[in-house]
Parts: C-alpha cells; structure tokens; sequence
C-alpha cells in the first residue's frame, strides 16, 4: 500500500520525495572538504661520486654530497695535478687501493676547509695504509692544507722508499694548518732535503704507523708547541735525518707542550747558533753524534724543565756524544742530563759524553748538570786551549760513567 503527503489539494508519493531529494545531497557532499594530510619532504635523490682524471687546468671542486663520510669524488687510479686545483669546504675524496695524488711541479693544491666542514683525503676502505697518499713536487707558497684530514694513506713509497701520507720533494713548499693526518701506513709527513714547510700550526698525528713526521734539520724551526705528535703513532717522536743547522740567524728548536721529543737519525752538524728551549729531549741513534761546528750550541734548561740528551737505546756508550769545535761566549749548557753518550771517540782515541778541541779554542759552561752512563769520561779536553768552567767538576753532577769525569790531554 502506497503512503501519501498531502500537497495542496493533490497528493505526493514518499518515493518521490527520495528522488526529488538525492540530487541535493550529492550536491551538499560534494562542498565538504578533504581532510589535510601533512606533506612529506621528497628526500634528495642520491647522488654519485665522481671519478677523478688528471688535472689538467684550473679547476674548482665543491662539495657535491652533505654527508661527511660519503665521498664526493673518486680517485681509482693515481692521478697528477698540473694546474691550480682548489677544493672547496667539506669536499671528500675517496682513494682506490694504492692510488696517489701528485702535485706536479706546475700544479698547484688549495686544500682550505673551516672548522666544522673539513676537507677530507679517505681510503675508499677505511684501513691504516690503503691509498699511497699525496706527493707534493711543486715550490708554489700557495700549497696548503688547512682544516683537513688526510686518513689511511702510506700504502707504498712514493719516493726515497718511504712510506707517508704526504711527502714533499726537494724543493716543494706547503703550509699546514689545524689538520689532522692519522692511519698512515708509514710517516705522517716526509720532508726531503730542501722541501720546506712555511706555516704549521695546531695540527694532530696519531695511530700513524712510524714517526709523526721525518725531516732535516732545516724545518724543524717552523714546528709549533702546540701541534699534537704523541698519539698511538709507531714513535711519538720528530725523526731528524743527518742535516745541518744553518742560517744567518741563531736556529730555535721549540719543546712541545705534549712532551714529544726529537729522534736523530744522524749526526747533526752546526754553522750556526743552535738554542734548544727548556724542556727539550733530543735522543741519539746508536753510534751518531751531534757535531758543534761553528756557531754555538746553547742549552740551558731550568729546575722543572731540564734539557736531555739521551740515546734511543738505553745502555751505556750506546751513541757518540757532542764534539764542540767553536769558540762562542753562547756555548752554555745548564740543566741539561746528559746520558748513553761515550761509545765511540769524538777526537783522539778518547770517548767521552762531551769533546771540547782545543786547536780552535772551543769553549764550554756546563753547570747545574748531570752527565752519566757514559761510555768513557764525561768530558774530554783535546789541547791545552780547551777551555770549561772551573767549577765544571764541582757544579756538576757525574755518575755511573765509564771514566773520570773529566780528562784534559794536551
């Protein structure tokens, strides 16, 4: 049975109703809006590395890639540089096993990172001694790392068969800032005969396989006190190959705030004036010497901070001692230890820790000091023109030495 709405004087069917008032609600339903939904960000797409040639003309490298740990360049094989080639802050590259990096002669390597977006050289394996490293052959002052890190590098020689992060070749020039060079397969850094370091200051060598860094005499000037080399490297010392200390000027040796010493390789020869400061160790490999020629050599520590001249093996005459042949009112040593020396003649057929020869009229104050563990006697004075304090055997302390502590021949 059929239900009606009276309408006026007619009638309508409640179906009729339904259908006269559905296009109405869909039009209604369709006004209400869609609930927001939070946008998510696309994530960068990731982006490849980019393999490395020769450089060939100035180039410019950015940092193409935000995550410090991801390199933005490859290096596959090895590769020189003979153009100006500048990385930008935060710029990483990435080395293939045994690759190096050479700064030929006419290149030119800018390397200047800030402190919270380094530049980063890194083995494409993160392992101690997997890439060779950089070898620096140009003499441009414009050559530089500053905060950078050079990590994993030392895997082979690149050149004089040593192993090191970097080496600079005769005649190349660098200057190194608040950077840190760790994981070297061999050395740190290895300064041929004439490289020359212009600026170093607040750097860190550790877990480096040798020494922090191997040079001659002639760079050891431009180290700063308060670069770190002691830290889990092979030796935590400043290896010195045989070189002379030369200059217009007296040459200073700085102590290092972290306690490192200097290791000789070789005899060390004077033509200038040599000052160690207070708190400096030089020690000696077996049978070397360190040779006063002409200038002088001033040592004078203080009470807290004495000066030691050591061995590297501890045992008695186990290195030759210090031969003084110059005549300077400079030639002082006070508060300094003086130990292993003796093991062999520095003038005569006599040993002794120190050897004055007095055919040039060289001249010695030693006071406050110690000498001991000599091979010989402490001191030996060659000629009747040798001339030391008169107190020398009285101001001085002389123990467990081989000899007298003092021995003049004429």
């Amino acid at each position: 049975m059929k239900t009606y709405i009276k309408r006026n004087a007619g009638y309508i069917s409640l179906k009729k109703v339904a259908l006269l008032a559905l296009p109405l609600a869909l039009f209604l339903n369709s006004c209400k809006k869609d609930p927001v939904t939070p946008s998510t960000p696309k994530p960068e797409p990731q982006k490849d590395a980019v393999v490395l040639e020769s450089i060939k003309m100035k180039t410019i490298l950015e940092d193409r890639i935000s995550d410090p740990n991801i390199p933005d360049y490859l290096v596959n094989q090895s590769i020189s540089v003979s153009a100006e080639l500048t990385l930008k802050s935060g710029v990483v590259i990435g080395f293939a096993q045994d690759a190096r990096l050479d700064i030929n002669s006419n290149g030119i390597l800018i390397a200047k990172g800030e402190a919270n977006k380094k530049i980063r050289f890194i083995g494409q394996v993160a392992q101690k001694g997997y890439w060779s490293g950089i070898a620096m052959y140009s003499n441009s002052s414009a050559n530089e790392f500053t905060y950078t890190e050079i990590l994993h590098a030392g895997s082979k020689p690149m050149f004089d068969n040593i192993r090191s992060a970097v080496s600079m070749f005769e005649g190349s020039r660098l200057n190194v800032k608040n950077t840190t060079v760790s994981l070297s397969g061999g050395y740190g850094m290895y300064f041929r005969n004439s490289a020359l370091l212009l600026n170093f200051a607040n750097n860190k060598f550790t877990e480096n396989k040798e020494a922090p860094m191997l040079m001659t005499a002639a760079n050891v000037p431009q180290l700063d006190a308060a670069t770190t080399f002691t830290g889990n490297n092979g030796r935590n010392v400043i290896e010195v190959m045989q070189s002379y200390i030369d200059g217009a000027e007296e040459i200073v040796w700085p102590a290092f705030t972290d306690g490192t010493g200097y290791r000789l390789n070789g005899t060390i020869t004077t033509r200038t004036g040599w000052k160690l400061q207070p708190g400096t160790t030089i020690e000696v490999v077996e049978n070397e010497f360190i040779n006063i020629e002409k200038g002088y050599l001033n040592a004078v520590g203080t009470t807290e901070k004495k000066i030691n001249f050591q061995g590297v093996v501890k045992a008695p005459g186990s290195w030759k001692g210090i031969v003084i042949y110059s005549r300077s009112a400079y030639n002082q040593m006070e508060n300094v230890k003086i130990s292993h020396a003796g093991g062999i003649r520095l003038i005569s057929t006599t040993k002794a820790s120190i050897a004055l020869f007095g055919p040039n009229m060289s001249n010695l104050s030693l006071k406050n000091s110690e000498i001991s563990q000599s091979g010989g006697y402490g001191i030996h004075l060659y000629g009747k023109n040798a001339e030391v304090n008169a107190d020398v055997t009285t101001s001085n302390s002389f123990t467990n030495n081989a000899a007298d502590p003092i021995f003049a021949e004429e």
